[in-house]
C-alpha cells in the first residue's frame, strides 16, 4: 500500500517566513489563439515538500546533484508519535522511549500533529510550529547509526523564534562525514502511519548544484 506524503505545490501553500512566494503564470493560451496551452512558474526551492540536503547549511556541503538519486529508497523507516504544542521544541527526552524501535532505521519521520494547522492556520503552521533542539542530532547519530532522513510533519526543523538554535540543528545533521538529510513539510496526516515498518521512497526534481529540492515521498506500508 502507497501513502504520498508529500503536498502539493501551489501558490497558497504556506511558507517560511522571508521565502520567495510561489507563482504561476500562464504565458500562451489556446483561448487567446495560441497553439497550446503553456504556463511559467517560480518558487524557492524550500516551498513546499522538500529535501534539505549539505549544501544548504555547508558552504563545500553536497548539492542535490551530489547526493540525490532520481529514485532514493530508504528501509527500514518509522513514523514516530511525539506530539507537540505550538512554539515547543522536540527533545532528545522525547524520542528516548523509541530508542529501541528506531535503533536500525534508515528514515525516521517525527509526526507531532502539527499538520492539522497547514490548511486551517497557514499563518500559524509558518511561524509557531515545533522545532528539534540542538543536542537531537547527536543523540539520533548514537541511537541511529544508519538513519541518513529525518522527516518533520513542520515546514522546518527551525522556528523563526529560535533561529540560531534552528541553524545549529540543521548543520549538526547536515556538516558531518555522514550527513541526514531533512524532509520539511511533510504530510504524515495518514492515522495508519506511526509505529509501523515502511520503505520510503523520494523522487526528487534534480536540480543542479542547489541546497534543496521539492521531492515527491511515497511511504509503502507493504514494504
Amino acid at each position: 500500500m502507497l501513502i504520498p506524503i508529500s503536498y502539493a505545490l501551489n501558490k497558497d501553500i504556506p511558507l517560511y517566513p522571508g521565502s520567495p512566494n510561489v507563482a504561476f503564470s500562464q504565458v500562451r493560451s489556446i483561448a487567446n489563439n495560441s497553439s497550446a496551452n503553456t504556463s511559467m512558474f517560480s518558487f524557492g526551492n524550500h516551498s513546499g515538500t522538500h529535501i534539505d540536503v549539505p549544501l544548504h547549511f555547508c558552504d563545500k556541503g553536497q548539492s542535490v546533484t551530489d547526493i540525490l538519486k532520481l529514485e532514493n529508497i530508504y528501509s527500514p523507516a518509522i513514523c514516530i508519535n511525539v506530539p507537540k504544542e505550538p512554539g515547543s521544541h522536540i527533545s532528545e527526552a522525547d524520542l528516548e522511549p523509541f530508542a529501541e524501535q528506531i535503533s536500525n532505521v534508515e528514515a525516521l519521520l517525527i509526526r507531532t500533529g502539527f499538520f492539522k494547522y497547514r490548511q486551517t492556520q497557514p499563518e500559524m503552521y509558518a511561524t509557531s510550529h515545533p522545532w528539534i533542539s540542538p543536542e537531537v542530532p547527536k543523540y539520533l547519530r548514537e541511537t541511529c547509526p544508519f538513519l541518513k532522513v529525518v522527516g518533520l510533519d513542520t515546514i522546518s526543523i527551525s522556528n523563526p523564534s529560535h533561529r540560531e538554535e534552528g541553524h545549529v540543528s540543521h548543520r549538526a545533521f547536515l556538516c558531518n562525514k555522514f550527513p541526514i538529510m531533512l524532509l520539511e513539510d511533510t504530510d504524515l496526516s495518514n492515522p495508519g502511519l506511526p509505529g509501523k515498518n515502511f520503505i520510503l521512497h523520494l523522487y526528487p526534481w534534480i536540480l543542479d548544484k542547489v541546497d534543496a529540492t521539492p521531492v515527491t515521498a511515497l511511504v509503502d506500508l507493504n514494504g
